[in-house]
């Protein structure tokens, strides 16, 4: 890693997860690279969107609630079918979570480049968790997650808004 590129640290956790991997038979294999490369530098990734964070946005019970429900819902089958993933990951409420609250996930400054040249890695986000981040980084990446106080942020905007009219 030469150098910091000034990216956002909420695209990067998205990024960093989805990373593609080349051709369809290394597939497996960098997906299971990839989840211990992250586990060794931040920890088992968590379920996000499981059965009961599931129940307790459906037990709001009002149309934003249920069409969040609905996008759950095709998100855990798109994820399943193309990645494997038993749960549905949610980067997009976590970037807004951390914009509302930065408190809800704990980011750590790391270089990050974007892979250029790579045969099997071409466009893939490379952060590089090897050595100290140098003084002039402005990447930082997110390595954990305060689960409920995400999950009580997304339920509590649920509620706020209330029912509406179509």
């Amino acid at each position: 890693m030469k150098r910091c590129l000034s990216i956002s640290a909420l695209a990067l956790a998205a990024a960093i997860t989805l990373a593609g991997c080349g051709s369809p038979h290394r597939h497996q294999y960098c997906r299971a690279r990839r989840r211990q490369q992250l586990e060794q530098h931040a920890g088992p990734r968590p379920r996000l969107a499981t059965a009961d964070v599931v129940a307790r946005i459906e037990a709001v019970g009002t149309k934003p609630a249920r069409f969040v429900m609905e996008l759950m819902e095709f998100f855990a089958k798109t994820y399943k079918d193309a990645q494997g993933f038993d749960y549905p990951r949610v980067h997009d409420p976590c970037a807004v979570a951390y914009v509302i609250d930065p408190s809800v996930m704990t980011t750590q400054k790391v270089p990050v480049d974007i892979e250029l040249n790579g045969t099997l890695t071409l466009g893939m986000t490379v952060a590089d968790f090897r050595a100290p981040a140098p003084a002039d980084c402005n990447t930082s990446v997110a390595v954990k997650l305060d689960h409920q106080k995400f999950w009580d942020l997304v339920t509590d905007a649920l509620v706020r808004i209330g029912d509406v009219e179509a």
